[in-house]
């Protein structure tokens, strides 16, 4: 996480990721984790996108219900909801069904990563491999489909 948040910080600015003129780009990212949480809002909102921000599952279904998102960005395990939940949630809701999901976790086998794509994952980002101009270049690719 140092080397993440170091990263982050020290690392060139990209144009902003803009769906107009003057809009930007909703993203709703669901972490409980603070450190993550505080780095992933930093690194998209330095990208010039709109962060909305939520501790689990629970929480981040809550806030998709009242806001409309472009893209949602969430860790897998967490209490109460996990992201696997959450996405099979959003797959389901009608509403939701075609809102990008890109995962972001430290569970890293093979069969954690086939889950999260059967549950309906766009990407799925190992935390340990985790780096900001790829995942920034993620990010880009699925809020300009």
């Amino acid at each position: 996480p140092i080397e993440l948040i170091q990263e982050a910080l020290t690392a060139g600015k990209h144009p902003p990721v803009t769906a107009g003129a003057s809009k930007p780009y909703r993203v709703l990212v669901v972490e409980d984790s603070v450190t993550s949480r505080s780095l992933l809002q930093t690194i998209l909102e330095k990208e010039g996108c709109a962060v909305l921000t939520a501790i689990d599952g629970i929480d981040a279904f809550a806030i998709l219900k009242d806001n409309e998102v472009d893209l949602v960005v969430s860790d897998v395990d967490m209490p109460r909801m996990s992201g696997f939940t959450l996405t099979e949630k959003i797959r389901a809701d009608s509403r939701l069904a075609k809102l990008p999901v890109v995962l972001v976790t430290s569970l890293d086998s093979p069969e954690d990563e086939a889950h999260g794509y059967a549950v309906g994952a766009d990407a799925y980002v190992i935390k340990s491999s985790f780096e900001k101009g790829n995942f920034i270049s993620l990010i880009r690719r699925f809020l300009f489909q």
